[in-house]
């Protein structure tokens, strides 16, 4: 509080200093005084550099957001706004950690172009039946099957064909009740194109960190603010001391100046 005052009674006395000068100068306007004429330019810039210095939030202040929400452009410790990832749920561009959008497989079910965990479409092999175009019950090679191992031609039980996975694991262009291809999203993790329910992506958010556009729970972004209110600090001793030495060499430039005008007139 004391150093506020000392702030403000500097600040006045320049101000009147200033005064005196602008008014002694008017009076010597016809004559050539260029140290009454640096006089007042070093009054100005004194008075706006302490002006801006003094002029903004009193000590104390705080200047930053709620503890409890931030604004429209930052994440809410609580929720985050639409165009990030809540932590709770996901926005409809990105897959949610309970359950998938409909471009992406809910880990419940899939969509009807990939593979149900509980059935397969007519397009791929169901846990149940093999259909005619389908693979057997054992293990796939890359291009097919068998319980044992398949040859490069074929699958089977016995035997399959170059057409047909296996219910274990199905081949690139099917998903396999275990883990999906690069194509489909895996019950486990997601591809890149994806979120996996573990970790997004970089450009969406984890549950546990944000990306580097987006804030973190934990700790906010440089263009964010901080969950901790941060205050204007009041000024030090040593700034008080610093603006009572510049006020003291601002006056003795005035009166050397008023004592100059004054031998010359």
């Amino acid at each position: 509080m004391m150093d506020v005052m000392i702030q403000m009674d500097v600040l006045w006395r320049v101000k009147w200093t200033k005064c005196t000068v602008d008014k002694l100068l008017a009076k010597q306007r016809a004559r050539d005084k260029p140290l009454l004429n640096f006089t007042l330019q070093l009054m100005d810039k004194v008075h706006y550099e302490m002006a801006s210095a003094y002029s903004g939030p009193a000590a104390g202040q705080t200047t930053s957001d709620a503890d409890a929400e931030h604004t429209a452009t930052d994440d809410s410790d609580a929720e985050h706004t639409a165009t990030d990832d809540s932590d709770a749920e996901d926005t409809a561009t990105d897959d949610s950690d309970a359950e998938h959008t409909a471009t992406d497989d809910s880990d419940a079910e899939h969509t009807a172009t990939d593979d149900s965990d509980a059935e397969d479409t007519a397009t791929d092999d169901s846990d149940a039946e093999d259909t005619a175009t389908d693979d057997s019950d054992a293990e796939h090679t890359a291009t097919d099957d068998s319980d044992a191992e398949h040859t490069a031609t074929d699958d089977s039980d016995a035997e399959h064909t170059a057409t047909d996975d296996s219910d274990a694991e199905d081949t690139a262009t099917d998903d396999s009740d275990a883990e999906h291809t690069a194509t489909d999203d895996s019950d486990a993790e997601h591809t890149a194109t994806d979120d996996s329910d573990a970790e997004h992506t970089a450009t969406d958010d984890s549950d546990a960190e944000h990306t580097a556009t987006d804030d973190s729970d934990a700790e906010h972004t440089a263009t964010d603010d901080s969950d901790a209110d941060y205050t204007v600090a009041a000024a030090s001793d040593g700034e008080a001391e610093a603006a009572r030495l510049l006020l003291a060499l601002v006056t003795e430039l005035s009166f050397t100046c008023l004592c100059s005008v004054v031998r010359g007139s």
